[in-house]
């Protein structure tokens, strides 16, 4: 019996630490003065700097992008004055930039989908934008 709730402590003990350092982690994030928290926060930049708004950008076609940015805005206008206030109103602000600068680019003579803002969110063009013949009308690597 004595062991069993030993194990208990000890496991509750580890899970306590594991909050821990997840709360340390998201203060270190917040912390970091270097990037903006409402359009490029560190948690959302992997190992070798690439933004996860950037790599679902370039999985996504120009519609499908669109709904995401729009559905993201609507969830940030939703919630936030239940969870994190003025945060999720920028946030939301934010994705309505994006969006708007996106719809922009688009109705450009020649253009298709992309944002460009100056923090290189145009990896590259949308598999889609192909020629009649079927090929890409830029290098694929």
């Amino acid at each position: 019996m004595n062991a069993e709730r030993d194990n208990l402590i000890l496991e509750r003990w580890i899970q306590a630490e594991m909050r821990a350092d997840r709360l340390q982690q998201q203060l270190d994030i917040m912390n970091d003065h270097t990037r903006d928290p409402i359009a490029r926060p560190s948690h959302y930049a992997g190992t070798y700097g690439l933004e996860a708004i950037d790599a679902i950008r370039n999985m996504l076609s120009p519609e499908e992008f669109r709904g995401f940015l729009r559905g993201n805005q609507l969830k940030y206008l939703w919630r936030y004055n239940r969870k994190n206030g003025i945060e999720d109103l920028q946030k939301a602000q934010q994705l309505g930039v994006w969006l708007l600068e996106d719809v922009k680019h688009a109705q450009q003579p020649g253009e298709t989908s992309g944002r460009d803002d100056g923090n290189n969110y145009n990896l590259r063009p949308h598999q889609t934008d192909r020629d009649d013949a079927g090929t890409a009308d830029y290098p694929v690597s």
